[in-house]
């Protein structure tokens, strides 16, 4: 969230490819297979800035929007580096 507050003015993509760098590196595994696990986090983070801006409900649908995108995050990351 906080990172994304800096960032206002990147756009989304140019998130998606910093973030898949460095999950290239730290995973080593070539960017272009961790870029769907980068492009989910980003509308996770999306999703969380939003939710924050709009007061924080629990009962706000963007919370469902955000464990969707994260939890496909996961699932995209893991599949990028042969751990599911």
């Amino acid at each position: 969230m906080v990172v994304m507050s800096f960032a206002a003015a990147v756009s989304a993509a140019a998130m998606a490819a910093y973030a898949a760098g460095g999950d290239s590196y730290v995973y080593d595994a070539p960017a272009d297979e961790v870029r769907d696990a980068a492009r989910f986090r980003v509308e996770a983070m999306d999703h969380s800035d939003a939710w924050v801006a709009r007061g924080c409900g629990l009962d706000d649908p963007l919370l469902t929007r955000e464990r969707r995108a994260l939890i496909a995050s996961h699932t995209a990351l893991r599949r990028a580096v042969g751990r599911d």
